[in-house]
C-alpha cells in the first residue's frame, strides 16, 4: 500500500531507515559507515529543515538545521565515541518524533502544527 501523499517530504521508509541507522551506529562498524551516516543525516536534516521553515514550523527548522550542521561531513565536529552514541540516539528520537507528529497530523487531515 503506498504512503499517503506527503508532499515534498521523504517517504516513511527513509525516515525509519535513517532513525534505525542512527541507533545501529552504537555498534562497532568500519569508519565508512559513519561517514555515510553523516552524509545521510546531513541531507535528510537539511531537507526537513527547509520544509519545516517553509511550513512555519520554526522549532523543527532550528532542530533539523542544528542536526545538519552537527553531522555535516565537510566541517567535522569531533566528539568522543560516548558522546556520539548519545547524539545518535537523540537524533534518532528527533527524527521519529517529527515523523510521527507530521504523519499523525496528515492522517487526521489537520494542517501540520507550527511547532
Amino acid at each position: 500500500m503506498p504512503d499517503a501523499d506527503t508532499g515534498d517530504r521523504p517517504p516513511a521508509w527513509v525516515c525509519l531507515a535513517l532513525a534505525g541507522a542512527c541507533v545501529a551506529a552504537i555498534g562497532d562498524f568500519p569508519y565508512g559507515y559513519y561517514q555515510i551516516l553523516r552524509l545521510a543525516v546531513t541531507g535528510y536534516a537539511a531537507w526537513i529543515a527547509v520544509l519545516s521553515h517553509s511550513q512555519k514550523r520554526i522549532a523543527w527548522a532550528w532542530a533539523f538545521g542544528f542536526l545538519a550542521l552537527l553531522y555535516n561531513p565537510f566541517i567535522k565536529i569531533t566528539l568522543d565515541r560516548d558522546t556520539w552514541e548519545l547524539v545518535n540516539i537523540v537524533t534518532s528520537g528527533i527524527i521519529l518524533i517529527e515523523f510521527w507528529k507530521f504523519r499523525k497530523a496528515m492522517a487526521q487531515g489537520e494542517p501540520t502544527d507550527p511547532v
